[in-house]
């Protein structure tokens, strides 16, 4: 980076680099446009909006799926559920999609609580956000650096295992972006829950969901859905040949096969630095 775009990145504004973005000292992938900071600011929320947030490789995709199908039961649900930061398209940002679909809207993203919608803490709208153990987040979010093109390629792990700890990664440091939303769990429109808890006792947390979301769903019907949510997450992979370039992510404590004992080390004093006396307890 420049010695001018360094400057503007430490101030807040926003620099289109080759491999990445930057706003306000955070990476985003190329395919985060600028616009879509200013077009949050302003984003108008709805009260039957239901909001899936959480950080990159939390286990959104899974929980969104459920979640999704929760939501839509006898209600009509959109079928899109879109990321407002991402602009797959640059002719349509997908948060212009959003603000044209039919209520009720199914919206997930992966933005710092900070640069979501003012309107969001102050509306009705429903809050499910997903927290994950950031080792287990740092291994699959390398992986992931590993095969997508709108984000920096690493050399190494060791280098990406640097740049976690120093927040220098997509969407900027795990602690702020878990804290934020740990610190509002008592918010009667937010449900805060973990990827551990969900991986450990699925039907546990799909209750939650439930109550949560004000459904009225049977055990058969949960049964079902959850069923219908494993099985597709298998035909997607087998449809896709890249899947086959990923290890198998979704296993708790799969960081203890890759970090070393210094790094292991290192990752506890500043992960002790980061959760303070939140009392955020996550198992590893």
């Amino acid at each position: 980076m420049s010695s001018e775009n360094l400057r503007l990145f430490m101030y807040g504004q926003f620099v289109e680099a080759e491999d990445c973005n930057y706003y306000s000292g955070i990476v985003y992938p190329k395919c985060v446009p600028f616009s879509v900071f200013n077009a949050m600011s302003t984003f108008t929320v709805r009260d039957d909006d239901v909001w899936l947030l959480s950080y990159p490789k939390a286990g959104a995709a899974w929980m969104m799926e459920i979640a999704h199908h929760i939501a839509e039961y006898e209600s009509h649900a959109t079928d899109v559920v879109l990321f407002p930061e991402f602009a797959i398209s640059e002719h349509e940002p997908n948060y212009e999609v959003i603000c044209e679909t039919q209520s009720p809207r199914f919206i997930a993203s992966h933005l710092q609580g900070s640069l979501l919608p003012p309107q969001l803490g102050e509306s009705n709208a429903k809050i499910i956000y997903i927290a994950r153990n950031p080792k287990d987040v740092a291994v699959s979010l390398y992986n992931h650096y590993q095969v997508d093109t709108a984000i920096p390629n690493v050399k190494s792990w060791d280098v990406f295992f640097d740049a976690f700890i120093r927040n220098a990664v997509v969407f900027g440091s795990w602690a702020d972006h878990t804290l934020y939303w740990w610190q509002r769990r008592e918010k009667s429109n937010v449900l805060f829950i973990t990827y551990e808890e969900f991986k450990q006792n699925r039907k546990n947390v799909m209750n939650q969901i439930r109550e949560f979301l004000g459904k009225e769903i049977e055990t058969s019907i949960l049964d079902d859905i959850d069923k219908k949510s494993v099985s597709k997450r298998v035909l997607n992979k087998e449809q896709m040949k890249e899947a086959s370039r990923f290890p198998k992510q979704g296993n708790i404590g799969m960081w203890k096969r890759v970090f070393t004992k210094k790094q292991n080390e290192l990752f506890d004093r500043e992960y002790a630095a980061w959760i303070g006396n939140s009392g955020l307890k996550l198992k590893f």
